[in-house]
């Protein structure tokens, strides 16, 4: 998640709020269908190469890596957001690196891999952001993003509260997966879907998220691929 204009306090407290969120049983639901997409979406990856993660946050997606064989290397630039996450993934092959999203420092055509995840939406630039993964990617390298989809039920919801002034939705802005393939210049080589229930859904969850899927809900999280060519 990107720190935006925050300050620390601030950023301390969302840090805070959004790992207890992910303690609910909603949130545990959530999480465990969004690492189902994420699965999916790097089995194509070598895990004797490392993933770049640019806004690691808490380290949640970073440790799912770590604990899946995958080392990584993890880009943060809010202090309070990489102390949760060094703390996270102590004892794991996870590196934390103080960086923004627009001067990544790597050299080009270096890194196999490179995974944005709920990020994209609070970069002012998502374009000169994914300009620059693509600089440090090496031929035939994969980025992938995960991306809260704008026409979901959970993301009418962050809109509601952006219009509130809750942060961090009120810095938050979405997409769908054509706009971004739009400011990508390509086709997406893969995509997978998660969450189809509402915000508000009720245990049994799984119902939940069948009743969504049935009714044409559009998917709280996607998580397209590009290769580099």
């Amino acid at each position: 998640m990107g720190s935006g204009g925050l300050n620390p306090f601030e950023l301390e407290e969302l840090a805070a709020a959004y790992d207890r969120w992910y303690e609910t049983p909603l949130g545990r639901f959530v999480e465990e269908r969004e690492m189902g997409a994420l699965e999916q979406a790097v089995a194509v990856l070598s895990r004797e190469k490392p993933i770049v993660e640019v806004g690691a946050g808490t380290g949640r997606v970073a440790a799912w890596l770590a604990q899946r064989g995958f080392s990584v290397t993890a880009v943060e630039p809010a202090a309070a957001m990489r102390r949760y996450g060094e703390r996270r993934t102590e004892g794991l092959p996870v590196q934390w690196v103080a960086a923004h999203a627009y001067m990544l420092p790597f050299s080009d055509n270096s890194q196999a891999a490179l995974l944005f995840f709920a990020t994209l939406e609070f970069i002012a630039e998502p374009q000169r952001a994914l300009r620059e993964a693509l600089r440090i990617l090496q031929p035939g390298g994969f980025l992938l993003v995960g991306m809260l989809h704008a026409q979901s039920p959970w993301a009418a919801l962050y809109y509601w509260l952006g219009r509130r002034g809750e942060l961090p939705w009120s810095q938050a802005r979405f997409y769908t997966p054509e706009e971004l393939e739009e400011l990508m210049g390509m086709t997406a080589e893969a995509c997978t879907e998660a969450v189809f229930c509402a915000p508000q859904a009720c245990e049994p969850f799984e119902e939940a998220d069948q009743a969504g899927r049935r009714a044409g809900n559009a998917p709280a999280l996607v998580v397209l691929r590009w290769r580099k060519p």
